[in-house]
């Protein structure tokens, strides 16, 4: 093997290794291991690189292409998750329920360039879904404020949906300013609730619905697990020049990661035994914060299907800042519902695409 080979060797080992530990990391829990959460973080680097190590193997040394074939084989369960393959889908039915899974990001509050400047946008998003769930993290609205309006009454009247259950994170009664999730819906609410958990933000919670859909009732759980807790300086770098002009900490942001995973690691272990006891069928949605190839993800999709990938195509990113990251999610009980739909609302007013999706109740 001629030198140059020899060092394209250590480079496809080192990449596959990569690549089998973001395989491994669905499996192991960031509340024990979290080093091998940021593995799955970077799967899609790492598949891009080993597929492209693929091609010169493949001409050089058969046996070693071969190896590099069974490596992709054995993650096929990421694979599988993170990229939808439905170029067509199920043509709805108008009496199909249809959901819409929204992080609004507090209606674009804290804007600089201005006070919720992209809030009609994102209310017209809601809008223009015409759903029949809504389901919404980081809700901001006034109460009772002399001059500020209340996002509340806003998307109620943009959504025409008579019911819905707010579960007010945190209060500032002073201000009449709350936030936290809110669910919308055309069937009545005969239960809801909340999941309390270890969370290092109060906006970091679960709410559930038990919804009576023409007398077959459903449990609609919304959850906006553990966020990174990343600022504008971490993030920063993204479109800087140079490093040296920003605030950027490589320390602060891996241990902004950090924590992060392993939080949400213990959230999702809490939410799955309630999930797994429900006496209804049930659909859970939100913003867990994490990609499909992930502790967390694997863990909440456990015994359920995923509606993007069973009626969408690609990756499906939902995250506005990182085009290549989906993790915004709408799952649910394959025997008791169809999907029949999914879809985005591509708008960057928030930092999260709306998700839509249509469901079919089975007989």
């Amino acid at each position: 093997m001629k030198w140059w080979q020899k060092i394209l060797a250590v480079i496809t080992v080192i990449i596959g290794a990569g690549l089998c530990m973001a395989y491994l990391s669905m499996f192991i829990s960031p509340a024990t291991f979290w080093p091998a959460a940021f593995f799955g973080l970077a799967y899609l680097a790492f598949l891009i690189a080993f597929l492209l190590l693929m091609i010169p193997w493949y001409f050089l040394r058969k046996r070693i292409f071969i190896v590099q074939c069974l490596v992709i084989v054995l993650g096929w369960k990421a694979h599988f998750a993170y990229f939808g393959l439905h170029i067509f889908g199920k043509k709805p039915k108008t009496d199909d329920i249809t959901i819409l899974q929204y992080n609004v990001q507090a209606f674009d509050a804290y804007n600089k360039d201005g006070k919720f400047k992209h809030r009609p946008d994102i209310i017209q998003n809601i809008r223009d879904a015409d759903a029949d769930i809504i389901c919404l993290e980081e809700f901001n609205t006034y109460q009772n404020h002399p001059t500020e309006p209340s996002s509340l009454d806003m998307v109620k009247e943009a959504c025409g949906l008579p019911y819905f259950y707010y579960y007010k994170a945190y209060e500032n009664k002073k201000a009449t300013r709350s936030v936290g999730i809110i669910l919308f819906s055309r069937y009545p609410i005969k239960a809801s609730g909340n999941i309390a958990y270890e969370a290092l933000s109060k906006l970091n919670s679960t709410i559930y619905a038990d919804l009576d859909i023409n007398g077959k009732t459903i449990r609609v759980f919304v959850s906006h697990l553990q966020s990174t807790q990343l600022s504008h300086y971490d993030l920063e770098f993204i479109e800087a020049n140079d490093n040296n002009d920003t605030n950027f900490s490589a320390e602060r942001f891996t241990n902004k990661l950090k924590s992060g995973y392993s939080m949400r690691a213990r959230q999702v272990d809490s939410i799955t035994q309630v999930i797994a006891h429900s006496p209804y069928p049930v659909i859970s949605c939100g913003d867990f914060n994490d990609t499909p190839v992930s502790y967390a993800y694997r863990t909440m999709s456990a015994n359920m299907q995923d509606a993007f990938l069973h009626s969408g195509f690609g990756i499906g990113a939902t995250y506005a800042p990182f085009p290549f990251i989906r993790i915004d999610y709408m799952l649910y009980n394959e025997d008791a519902f169809t999907v029949t739909g999914y879809r985005r609302i591509k708008d960057k007013s928030s930092d999260h695409y709306a998700c839509i999706s249509s469901f079919r109740l089975s007989e």
